[in-house]
């Protein structure tokens, strides 16, 4: 099949993580639509080891690599490395470069940059933070994704912020914080770019 035609699917996720195969599956599901679309896009896993595969990939010369980078060796802060090193081999990727990536990986860095534009975004605290005793909250990690390290006991009065804090920390690893809690559903929508520094939003799922 012509190079024209090849569009691996490529991801990192650990097999030993059942919060990681969600993503080994939507993989799967991609390369398999593609599939059925006439392309060549086998599901490729880097690994922590990423820098050859990804070299020996772009010796390939596809016509895109379909991104699902979540996490590298379990860790969500280095979801941009392998695309970092993508941009700088040439290869066109899908999703956001390795620089907006960065700019989003943390949650309370996003929050401050939601802020400083203008956009509502709930109060936050940190760990030592003196948090409202009466304010609802719901603690979370600063940097998983996917709800990792979030049940029903993640919502606390701030009187209780700096405990709960503090075990999730103990328990999931990495710094959790506390944001004013907001009833109702959460979506997770997608944009995609558009001209002149646009963005057009997709229908909500």
């Amino acid at each position: 099949m012509s190079a024209r035609r090849f569009a691996p699917v490529v991801h990192a996720a650990r097999p030993d993580r059942p919060d990681e195969q969600d993503t080994v599956d939507t993989a799967r599901a991609i390369a398999a639509a593609l599939t059925r679309q006439g392309w060549d896009s086998p599901v490729i896993d880097l690994g922590a080891d990423f820098a050859p595969a990804l070299q020996r990939l772009a010796a390939r010369a596809p016509a895109a690599v379909f991104n699902m980078v979540e996490t590298v060796a379990g860790d969500p802060l280095r979801a941009p490395e392998p695309v970092r090193v993508m941009q700088a081999l040439g290869l066109r990727v899908t999703g956001c470069a390795a620089e907006a990536l960065e700019a989003a990986l943390i949650k309370t860095h996003t929050k401050r940059r939601l802020r400083a534009a203008g956009l509502p975004t709930p109060d936050w605290w940190r760990a030592g933070d003196a948090v409202p005793p009466e304010r609802r909250v719901i603690v979370k990690s600063d940097s998983e994704h996917g709800s990792l390290g979030i049940d029903a006991g993640s919502i606390v009065a701030g009187a209780r912020a700096a405990e709960e804090i503090a075990a999730r920390a103990a328990r999931f690893g990495g710094e959790f914080f506390a944001e004013t809690f907001i009833e109702g559903r959460e979506f997770n929508l997608a944009l995609l770019e558009a001209g002149e520094g646009g963005a057009r939003v997709l229908p909500i799922p």
